[in-house]
């Protein structure tokens, strides 16, 4: 698994080296520290509760995840903060191979490999809950700044001014032609 940060997080590296076949739970509670650990995140602060649970079978590791809680994040109509809740559940598989891949919902390891970050995938599955459009209205809330009297003015302001066009200019030449 690539990761985009800069070292792992080691709260989220599982060695699996050395794990015993069957059902193995882990839990995780992610805030602002885990989400500034990563460039480009959209969030800015949270609370999400991760559930793991890992399943250790002879040919691979069953990965099930469970998030809830809330992030905070930038409305994308009034860019002022906006907290949301968000509620997941995620699968993933490991399978083992002769190289390091990634696949949509499998991830091959080769046999040798001693412990595995998740951190990767929780910030993807953190953000993959997170909806297209984040604004204030999709919480039941109105925005603080009043976005809609802004665009409105702007839209009145543009009727207002005379609609010229380029090519109106050109109606004054006074061409001769010869």
């Amino acid at each position: 698994m690539k990761n985009s940060s800069k070292k792992p997080l080691l709260n989220y590296v599982i060695p699996i080296s050395g794990l015993h076949a069957g059902l193995h739970t882990y839990e995780y509670v992610v805030e602002k520290e885990f989400f500034e650990h990563f460039e480009l995140s959209i969030i800015n602060n949270g609370t999400v509760k991760v559930q793991l649970e890992l399943d250790k079978q002879s040919s691979m590791y069953e990965l099930n995840f469970e998030l809830s809680g809330f992030i905070q994040t930038e409305c994308d109509r009034c860019l002022e903060a906006l907290e949301m809740e968000i509620e997941s559940a995620e699968r993933v598989l490991v399978k083992f191979g002769k190289a390091e891949l990634d696949d949509a919902e499998v991830i091959y390891i080769t046999p040798d490999t001693e412990t595995l970050d998740v951190s990767p995938l929780v910030y993807q599955f953190i953000h993959l809950a997170v909806p297209m459009v984040k604004t204030h209205e999709s919480v039941g809330q109105e925005c603080p700044v009043n976005i809609n009297n802004y665009l409105k003015s702007e839209e009145e302001a543009s009727k207002n001014t005379t609609d010229l066009s380029v090519w109106d200019a050109l109606k004054d030449l006074n061409i001769e032609s010869e």
